[in-house]
């Protein structure tokens, strides 16, 4: 019948092995798959293992001379019973290494239907990616009476290593890891499948609850009348109509001594009408996929949790069905949500927004999270953004950004940036009665963005945040069928969390670029690796203050903030608060907290010039906002003026940044650059003799020193700026193949490491490398 579990129906298991079996094609069909280099490595004593005797090592030489993927390409060996596939050979740099998508393909276009043998020949950076790419292929969920109450099918996949990874082959850990991910996808794809004639709020609910019971962890869970009486008129108002009322669910894992809070947001709309604002016939057909988000983030806080997670982590579910009914949400309803914000609808078929900012809200104030990521089938404009196999990621931190598009390439659950410009595009909004509409005025201005825009203008912002959005409207599906997407995308982006090797490898976050653009560990730079390429080995550590002592103490008075979060801030997440608008009170400060280091150089300068540098970077650019601060200060003249000087000095400095970017994207990129083609622009920051910043981010500053290590001719600085332009650059130490395994962001002369400390580290890496210092552009001696 329609209710009963989805679990006994259709069910191929997919089954990770360590060790490469043996096997006849004749009785289990075989499926070789593998780029041509890849495929090539692998012994014949190793493939031989697939074929039973029944092939020879010159007809599998043979198949693979045949071989021309475009992009891809397959030759049966056996009957249908054994083949053997190519994927593509090119890979763009938007697309994920693994070729994960044309692993889907070549999968579910062979012989293994329910049952049989894959054998994947990658590296090991993409066997989590491939993993995935085979687990979306075997969905557990149908309803064909022909598929009823089957006997479970399992797929063995192996996979044989190849490339310059010192990995020979899986370990336990490896293997425990890829079948628990295995089914974390399956899990997710299964609940998206299934219609809201049997996954309704209340199944949904289960499904929690029977995460939670495997993990060991009780739900939170706050349902129908209780979530107004609590103030969440989002999810409230969402799906009141609907016969299964709507629910806040919350699966908690909590850490002794954990640094950070992390909270998974996901939207769990069981079926989307449209409301009264209803959609049409053929729009409303695969609408019980709208759930795509919250389904993603359950299969992916298993796997996180399954695996070891250091951190707190909450999984957050807003469960609604947006359905028509006599006291559904009217367009013109002002609904107040959990952020005490008031919405004037006039959309109901924007609804997806109001349950996420009810969430993200709820993450915010009372799970106290300070890393809070939202998941959502939130916009079909998403599509035409980003189109069907990336989602779109918004967020308020251009570091998280990267991570999350490079997360998505190691997960194969791709993903791409939408503009994050809340200053133009949340006007879309404006109410006359409320505090926002709910859906844009105009459908043509970033829809994607401003939706995402819409749920974080219900974060308070009071404290160090990092929002991330990913919209996966399009890629939570392939055709009919639910892909399970978001289970890697999470697992990769938050892997330095985990306990599994596996899955740290896959993370772009580590602890030596640290979280929110600033390291980790007491605001200090690592000397380790800070990309892919580096040599993991390299562990010295050397304390870099991200800003000087006085400059920080005085925005940390001014902003309400304490000195380790201001080392932590962006400049434009720190605010004056209205309580500290003296200028009195912030010259005193700044006189006051004025220190001195080594040999009595002072750091912060006169405290006038502290002042006036600390309003310009807490972007105080506007003089309306100087003479207010001025108003009742004796000095008010003297910092003027050196804002002014400092105002000046930042317009040099943009001046020649972009002479400098038009300059470096003229030239060619050096051979093995590790950040071709970064640009400039978007890391402008202030830079002064006295202020000791830093000018760029890694990427920027690490291209700059490729150039000048390949002798390029770059752009002249402005007259006085020579000192600085040599400070951005700081030491570089690069292998005798030219990579870069070192860089240290050096501020002023004071604070470099000293020729012992560089020798010991050099010392310790055990291999060839170079000293560039950047200043003299000059290599420095060759160590060995």
């Amino acid at each position: 019948g329609n209710q009963r579990s989805s679990w006994h129906t259709m069910a191929t298991r997919i089954n990770v092995s360590r060790t490469i079996g043996d096997v006849d094609p004749g009785a289990h069909p075989v499926l070789i798959i593998g780029q041509l280099p890849h495929l090539s490595l692998v012994p014949w004593n190793v493939i031989s293992k697939k074929f039973g005797n029944r092939i020879t090592s010159g007809h599998f030489e043979d198949a693979l001379a045949s071989l021309n993927p475009n992009p891809t390409d397959s030759c049966p060996l056996y009957l249908q019973a054994a083949t053997v596939a190519a994927l593509p050979s090119k890979c763009s740099r938007h697309n994920t290494p693994s070729r994960g998508h044309s692993i889907s393909k070549i999968v579910k276009s062979s012989s293994i239907s329910s049952e049989g043998d894959i054998l994947i020949a990658c590296e090991y950076r993409d066997v989590f990616a491939s993993l995935c790419a085979v687990a979306r292929v075997f969905p557990l969920y149908s309803r064909r009476t022909s598929q009823m109450d089957k006997n479970q099918k399992v797929v063995n996949l192996e996979f044989y290593l190849v490339g310059d990874s010192k990995k020979v082959s899986l370990s336990e850990e490896d293997v425990n890891c890829l079948n628990a991910a295995a089914e974390a996808v399956q899990l997710s794809a299964r609940i998206v499948d299934t219609p809201c004639n049997e996954m309704n709020t209340d199944t949904f609910l289960t499904e929690i609850e029977a995460v939670g019971k495997a993990l060991n962890i009780i739900p939170t869970i706050i349902r129908g009348d209780k979530l107004q009486e609590q103030g969440f008129g989002g999810i409230f108002g969402v799906g009141k109509a609907a016969i299964h009322p709507p629910a806040l669910a919350v699966l908690s894992h909590i850490v002794p001594n954990a640094t950070q809070t992390i909270a998974w947001v996901g939207k769990g709309i069981v079926y989307d009408t449209g409301g009264l604002s209803i959609k049409a016939k053929t729009s409303m057909v695969g609408m019980k996929r709208d759930c795509g988000g919250a389904a993603g983030v359950l299969g992916a806080f298993y796997l996180a949790i399954k695996q070891g997670f250091s951190q707190n982590l909450h999984a957050v579910f807003c469960l609604a069905e947006n359905a028509v009914g006599p006291i559904a949400t009217r367009p013109d309803d002002i609904h107040t949500l959990y952020s005490g914000r008031t919405v004037e609808i006039n959309n109901t078929d924007a609804e997806g927004r109001l349950v996420l900012a009810d969430g993200v809200a709820y993450a915010e104030k009372d799970l106290k999270a300070n890393i809070i990521l939202d998941m959502a089938t939130l916009t079909g404009a998403q599509g035409v953004a980003t189109g069907k196999y990336h989602g779109a990621v918004l967020t308020n931190k251009e570091s998280w950004e990267q991570w999350t598009m490079r997360a998505g390439q190691l997960s194969g659950d791709l993903v791409f940036p939408i503009p994050y410009t809340p200053e133009l595009h949340f006007s879309e909004f404006s109410s006359s009665v409320a505090d926002m509409k709910n859906s844009v005025a105009d459908r043509s201005n970033a829809q994607s963005s401003c939706a995402g825009l819409f749920i974080a203008a219900h974060l308070r912002m009071t404290t160090p945040l990092s929002w991330i959005h990913v919209d996966m409207a399009s890629p939570v599906h392939c055709g009919e069928r639910a892909t399970g997407y978001g289970v890697a995308l999470l697992n990769s982006l938050f892997g330095y969390c985990s306990q599994s090797p596996m899955l740290q490898l896959l993370s772009p976050v580590t602890a030596e670029n640290g979280v929110d653009g600033e390291p980790i560990l007491d605001g200090s730079l690592e000397c380790s690796s800070i990309c892919e390429f580096f040599n993991k080995n390299l562990q010295a550590k050397i304390l870099v203050p991200a800003w000087d002592d006085a400059t920080a103490h005085t925005i940390a008075k001014l902003s309400h903030r304490t000195i380790p979060e201001v080392h932590r801030c962006e400049r434009g997440d720190l605010t004056i608060q209205d309580d500290c608008l003296t200028l009195d009170n912030a010259i005193e400060i700044a006189a006051r907290e004025e220190v001195r280091r080594d040999k009595g150089r002072h750091v912060c300068g006169p405290p006038h010039m502290c002042l006036a540098l600390s309003l310009l970077t807490l972007q105080m650019t506007h003089r309306s906002e100087l003479e207010r601060l001025c108003s009742k200060n004796f000095s008010k003249h003297e910092v003027r003026e050196a804002f002014d000087s400092l105002l000046e000095s930042e317009k040099l400095w943009d001046e020649y940044l972009l002479s400098l970017d038009r300059r470096l994207q003229e030239v060619s990129a050096p051979e093995n650059s590790l950040v071709v083609g970064s640009t400039i622009p978007e890391h402008l920051t202030l830079i002064h003799a006295d202020s000791d910043e830093q000018v760029w981010n890694h990427n920027a500053m690490v291209y700059y020193a490729e150039q000048m290590i390949a002798g390029k001719s770059l752009a002249k600085p402005f007259e006085g700026g020579e000192d600085d332009v040599h400070q951005m650059g700081g030491d570089f130490i690069v292998d005798s193949l030219g990579k870069l395994v070192y860089c240290h962001l050096s501020q002023t002369s004071l604070n470099r490491p000293s020729s012992h400390e560089l020798l010991s580290f050099l010392r310790s890496s055990g291999s060839h490398l170079f000293l560039l210092d950047v200043r003299q552009c000059s290599w420095v001696k060759n160590f060995s």
